[in-house]
């Protein structure tokens, strides 16, 4: 019995190896999904976040894809930096150049902005202007919409909000800014 259970240990632990598989069902498949990333994030200081992970899969440098981050705050580019990918790094290097050409423009400016690949590092710099295009046109199509608590210079995230009485369609709230509170009533 316990020579049977030895050998179908180690017939799963070859099929693992081998085809990623047990019993016909995919382990990296699960791991590739858990590890999936926003495309875009609004962080805490109001400012956005961009992944062009998902959104560049299809265009591809000389050693891969080349997954960007764009952070926009107030409608322009904050900066661009790029994520982990198989380029050669002395290639990516000089490719990586171009990473602040877009810094400090709003995202219509940016998209119409013509950048040049780098000399020598061809694939690497198409695939950056690739994914930063991507990017300003998911973020030109999907604008983060300010909410009532987005005033000015006054973030949520420099709120404190308590609920302190609630009825049915009547809801009486305190929002501290600092160190003064306001109250305010919902309906």
């Amino acid at each position: 019995m316990l020579s049977l259970l030895t050998c179908v240990l180690l017939v799963m632990a070859v099929s693992i190896r081998r085809d990623g598989k047990v019993v016909g069902r995919e382990l990296k498949q699960q791991q590739a999904d858990s590890t999936k990333t926003e495309t875009m994030v609004v962080l805490e200081d109001g400012s956005v976040r961009l992944n062009t992970t998902e959104l560049g899969k299809d265009i591809i440098g000389y050693g891969g894809t080349v997954p960007l981050e764009i952070i926009l705050e107030d409608g322009r580019v904050k900066s661009i930096k790029a994520l982990e990918n198989s380029e050669t790094p002395d290639f990516f290097k000089e490719a990586s150049a171009l990473l602040t050409k877009w810094n400090g423009r709003t995202v219509a400016e940016a998209q119409k902005l013509k950048v040049d690949a780098v000399s020598g590092a061809t694939f690497s710099s198409k695939a950056i202007i690739g994914n930063v295009q991507r990017g300003l046109q998911y973020a030109a199509k999907n604008p983060v919409q300010d909410s009532i608590w987005l005033h000015s210079r006054q973030r949520l995230s420099l709120a404190t909000c308590n609920v302190v009485f609630s009825m049915p369609k009547r809801i009486l709230y305190r929002i501290q800014y600092g160190r003064s509170w306001t109250s305010r009533a919902r309906l």
